[in-house]
């Protein structure tokens, strides 16, 4: 069982990478903080606020791997803030 978690800084018009290790996971959590000024944006590398999955303060993005070769690398998520500097923790394990 590996289990994983960090904050994410992220800064508006910057893609900020969730992590350097290219660990694989069954199941990933991404939660923009209820305190963040503006939403954030889930996505690759060139995410934005125009092309990324949107978190507004306090949504969460989950992904649940179906079996055991279902899995995440989380070095491949990124994150953008609309505007400012806003947080984005992550949790990501096997089960």
């Amino acid at each position: 069982m590996g289990i994983f978690i960090t904050t994410v800084n992220a800064t508006a018009g910057t893609a900020e990478q969730a992590s350097t290790l290219s660990l694989e996971f069954r199941y990933f959590v991404a939660q923009a903080r209820p305190s963040n000024g503006s939403a954030v944006y889930v996505g690759d590398s060139a995410v934005t606020s125009t092309n990324g999955f949107e978190l507004a303060p306090g949504d969460k993005f989950t992904y649940n791997g179906v079996d055991s070769r279902d899995v995440v690398v989380i070095s491949e998520f990124y994150f953008d803030a609309a505007t400012g500097t806003d947080n984005i923790d992550v949790f990501a394990f096997n089960a």
